[in-house]
């Protein structure tokens, strides 16, 4: 590996099997710098072969400066030391006009009937404006439903920590997901993630979209820690309301009553949300 080579030192970075792995702070730390201490510590490790084998996988490096670096991400805390990416579609210019969509893993029909109707709307072509939806991967009924209508209208950016076990099915779609959007990875492909990377999925998901959407959670979870993150970083957050019998409504209507969130029951009014942010 060159020793001056930012590229090859921010691969390796994402691959550390470390509880935290390398992330940019304020204070900018120099990757090379970072990656030359801790490789002798990590001889398994080689970015060189990280590199050439996602890329005949079809999967690439960004990193901060490239032309399809997110410059959002730059604003927030922990950003990734790097993002695989697979797609034809230009991320910056994806999550321009965009929502992140996140939600209980155990949704219950109202929860999966809702989420279906707003992807729809909001991704539809007869849409005036259609936005991008950036959904966590497959996690869950919400996730899994947003993603799926997202995919249908070619209008999806998936997050996915690893991709190291996709079963057919999954492969498939993330491959619809890559044909018109992107399929953004933070462990390299083929490897297993950090724990780590768990959190840093959570702050990307709040991070590089124009707001969150919450349909379905409890008080605790992913849904609901990307939802409060994306108020941490000054995004719009956005709640469907539940029935008062639900748990999974306990999420979304407390961030409603601690002012974290707004209320919306349609699409036309997430629109209203883009045009003013």
């Amino acid at each position: 590996m060159p020793d001056d080579d930012p590229r090859h030192a921010r691969a390796a970075l994402t691959a550390l099997p470390s509880r935290t792995p390398f992330s940019d702070g304020p204070d900018r730390t120099d990757p090379i710098e970072v990656w030359a201490r801790l490789a002798p510590h990590h001889p398994d490790i080689d970015p060189t072969r990280l590199l050439d084998s996602a890329a005949a996988d079809g999967w690439r490096l960004l990193i901060p400066g490239d032309p399809g670096w997110p410059a959002v991400l730059d604003d927030t805390s922990g950003t990734p030391a790097g993002l695989w990416v697979r797609g034809s579609g230009d991320l910056p210019a994806l999550t321009r006009r965009s929502v992140t969509v996140v939600g209980a893993v155990a949704g219950t029909d109202y929860g999966t009937r809702v989420t279906r109707d707003l992807v729809w709307d909001l991704t539809t072509p007869l849409a005036a404006e259609p936005v991008t939806v950036a959904v966590g991967g497959l996690v869950g009924d919400i996730n899994a439903t947003a993603l799926w209508v997202a995919v249908a209208h070619r209008r999806a950016v998936a997050v996915l920590t690893c991709v190291r076990a996709l079963t057919r099915y999954t492969r498939d779609l993330f491959a619809d997901v890559a044909d018109s959007g992107m399929v953004v990875c933070l462990a390299p492909p083929g490897t297993s993630p950090a724990l780590g990377h768990h959190t840093a999925r959570i702050r990307l998901l709040a991070a590089f979209t124009r707001a969150t959407v919450l349909i379905e959670s409890g008080l605790v979870g992913d849904a609901f820690k990307t939802a409060r993150t994306a108020h941490l970083y000054r995004r719009p957050v956005l709640v469907v309301p539940g029935p008062v019998t639900s748990r999974l409504s306990a999420g979304p209507h407390a961030l409603l009553r601690d002012g974290s969130a707004r209320l919306i029951t349609s699409a036309a009014e997430v629109f209203t949300v883009l045009d003013r942010s």
